[in-house]
């Protein structure tokens, strides 16, 4: 069993999947499973990745939106933790490294039980470490969007 399960979404994102699949394999954090939910592409995508990424479970769905190829996903997953990503994504290479980090951090110092964590979201050709720290939103405990710093 891994500890993390790596959960991709995709719809016709095959010319973004080298990119996201290279920046998951520099991972300083290796311990993890990648699960590639495809929602009926018509690119190619799922060859691209049997054919490079054979490790990898593909799981291939009617398109019925990304909530429902991540519940597809999350059935398939080993892993104790679970991330989302999109396709169109790519992650720095100590991102894994940093969420378990966080997640030992909380274990220890705190008594409150986490449902979630997300990134920062920046634009994609963007560089991350020239985007002020607060850029994107914040949620509420159920889910809406709200205004406000996040770390």
């Amino acid at each position: 069993m891994k500890m993390i399960s790596i959960i991709i979404v995709n719809y016709n994102g095959k010319k973004f999947l080298k990119r996201l699949f290279s920046s998951i394999y520099s991972q300083t954090f290796k311990d993890f499973e990648i699960i590639f939910v495809d929602n009926e592409s018509k690119d190619d995508s799922v060859s691209f990745v049997s054919q490079n990424y054979s490790e990898t479970k593909i799981v291939r769905l009617k398109n019925l939106g990304f909530g429902t190829g991540c519940n597809a996903g999350a059935r398939e997953a080993e892993g104790k933790y679970l991330v989302f990503l999109n396709e169109d994504m790519y992650l720095p290479e100590d991102f894994l490294e940093k969420i378990m980090a966080f997640r030992a951090n909380l274990d220890k110092n705190s008594n409150k039980k986490i449902g979630g964590v997300s990134c920062k979201l920046i634009n994609f050709d963007s560089d991350p470490e020239k985007v002020r720290k607060n850029y994107g939103a914040s949620i509420d405990l159920f889910g809406f969007p709200t205004k406000g710093n996040n770390p």
